[in-house]
Parts: structure tokens; C-alpha cells; sequence
């Protein structure tokens, strides 16, 4: 069972209450447009010992699959259906417990915050986000910066590949390449960009990778906490 940070996560349902998420004119046009659009999913967690740990680590999806929380007003809590999903074998939620073993000591979650960079799809198996969603979720809304914004994280990891890449400057005030590749994962290449960024005064650490889906395990996981453990600690003072 994921122990929560309740303090983050009010002001988190505060904001998508006062952005009105699921039922703003702007989620209306999504809904109007798009087939089989599901209801918004919140973030899936804060962990209680995310704000004192020294990383302070995000990890941002693509969206959720399907309809994955209880509906609170007009959007979906998650909160219920991450305790569950933290302890399935599915890479998505293995290779994190790997990484959070390897970074903190032991596989417990608590220590992260996950949330998905779209609130909303349109299929329960695979990534059909049109642009329309995207440039209305991550712009228009800014759902993801205001979470981010009330997280404060030091580092993301983004588990979306490239198909969010150029939406990015809608999250953030400034971006700086750091490096921009591919890497190996066993035998397959793996998108791989490195970048810092600013967003109202907080600096943070940022990797953007390929979903964990059908990538070696072990190769997946070294990448990642090689990239946690070597980045510096932002120092608390600029947050």
C-alpha cells in the first residue's frame, strides 16, 4: 500500500477543481472531437517520503489505459488503482520498483510522485492521442505544468519516447540539450534526450526515455538509475 503525501496531493484535486478538469470549455472541445474519450485520470501518487528525499523524483507516462480511477466530480482519482498497479509484473510498474530499489534501497514508492503527461485517450491498449488532445491537455490546460508546479520535483523521467517531445515548451520555460540520442536497450535503440529545464524559477533535472515495454530489463533499469545517481542535487534554496 503506496503512502501518501496528503498535503501535495490536496492542492493537486484543488487545481484540477479550479481549472475545471473534465468539464472546462476546453475539455468539452476534446470530448466533442474525439471518439471513445475517456474520463480525465489524475496523477496516481505523491509518496510520503517524496518531498524529503534527496532526489525528489517525478516519473511522467504517456496516459493512462482506459478509465483507471473512481470519478471524483468530473474527473477520475487514480489513487486507488496505483496501490494496485504498483505491485503487478507489467514492465511500466516492475522496471520503476527496480529503479526506486536500486536508487533508494528498497522497492517500496513512496519516494516518487507518477503522474502522466495526458489525462485523457481514446483506446484501452495503445497510444492513439491525437494532436488535438495533446495541444489542449499539455497547452491549453497546462495540466501537467501546474502539477509539476505544485510537485516541485528535482528530476522527471518522461516514459513517453518522442511523441511528446515538441509539446515540451508548453511545460516548461526553458529547456537546455543536454544530449539528445538513442541508446541500447539489449537489442534494441532506445530514445534517450537529457535536457534541463526551468519553470517558474525551479530548476530541474530531466530525462526522457522509451516506455519500458518489451525493452531488457536489466539494461533499462541501469540506464535510468546511472542518469539518477549522476545528476546533482539541486540544492532545496531555488524551489
Amino acid at each position: 500500500m503506496i503512502q501518501h503525501d496528503e498535503i501535495i496531493e490536496r492542492k493537486l484535486f484543488e487545481m484540477y477543481d479550479d481549472i475545471q478538469l473534465g468539464s472546462s470549455d476546453i475539455c468539452q472541445n476534446c470530448r466533442n472531437n474525439s471518439e471513445n474519450l475517456s474520463f480525465p485520470a489524475t496523477f496516481w501518487f505523491v509518496g510520503k517520503g517524496f518531498s524529503k528525499s534527496t532526489e525528489k523524483i517525478l516519473f511522467v507516462g504517456k496516459n493512462a489505459r482506459g478509465n483507471p480511477g473512481k470519478a471524483m466530480g468530473a474527473y477520475l482519482d487514480c489513487r486507488e488503482m496505483a496501490d494496485q498497479l504498483c505491485n503487478v509484473s507489467w514492465p511500466y510498474w516492475r522496471y520503476t520498483r527496480n529503479i526506486v530499489e536500486r536508487v533508494y534501497g528498497n522497492d517500496t514508492i513512496d519516494n516518487i510522485a507518477f503522474t502522466n503527461i495526458m489525462k485523457c485517450n481514446t483506446s484501452f491498449t495503445i497510444d492513439t492521442t491525437s494532436n488535438l488532445l495533446k495541444v489542449n491537455c499539455i497547452k491549453e490546460m497546462q495540466v501537467l505544468r501546474k502539477e509539476i508546479e505544485i510537485i516541485k520535483p528535482k528530476k522527471i523521467i518522461f516514459l513517453t519516447s518522442w511523441y511528446y517531445d515538441e509539446y515540451f515548451k508548453y511545460v516548461f520555460d526553458e529547456i537546455e540539450n543536454i544530449s539528445n540520442t538513442k541508446i541500447s536497450i539489449g537489442k534494441k535503440k532506445m530514445p534517450w534526450w537529457e535536457f534541463k529545464a526551468e519553470l517558474n524559477e525551479i530548476k530541474i533535472e530531466v530525462l526522457r526515455v522509451g516506455h519500458p515495454e518489451r525493452k531488457k530489463e536489466i539494461d533499462y533499469v541501469n540506464a535510468v538509475v546511472d542518469w539518477i545517481t549522476k545528476q546533482p542535487s539541486i540544492s532545496s534554496s531555488v524551489i
